[in-house]
């Protein structure tokens, strides 16, 4: 059984310091489970770092992260998001 913890915003802010853009991967399979990465956990996550003065470029959510095939789609649907990005924040396993 597969469980994950998201980190406390503390953590993640730290992890982010000196980063304005933010684009944030999210996954539809095991996070969105343990509710540390479906789309309500992304969009709470949003806007937390909207809050701290940070720029959500986007987020996608891949059905399952782990798959490769499913996330090179996402990001390549996403790619100029992608590269206006300072960091990439991914909540999945």
């Amino acid at each position: 059984m597969i469980v994950t913890r998201q980190k406390t915003q503390e953590e993640i802010l730290k992890a982010l310091d000196g980063k304005k853009r933010i684009f944030i991967v999210g996954c539809g399979d095991c996070a969105a489970t343990c509710k540390t990465g479906g789309e309500p956990d992304v969009k709470v996550l949003a806007d937390i770092l909207k809050a701290h003065g940070k720029e959500v470029t986007g987020f996608v959510i891949p059905e399952t992260a782990c798959v490769a095939a499913q996330t090179k789609t996402a990001f390549a649907k996403n790619r100029a998001a992608l590269m206006a990005s300072d960091a990439v924040l991914v909540l999945a396993c």
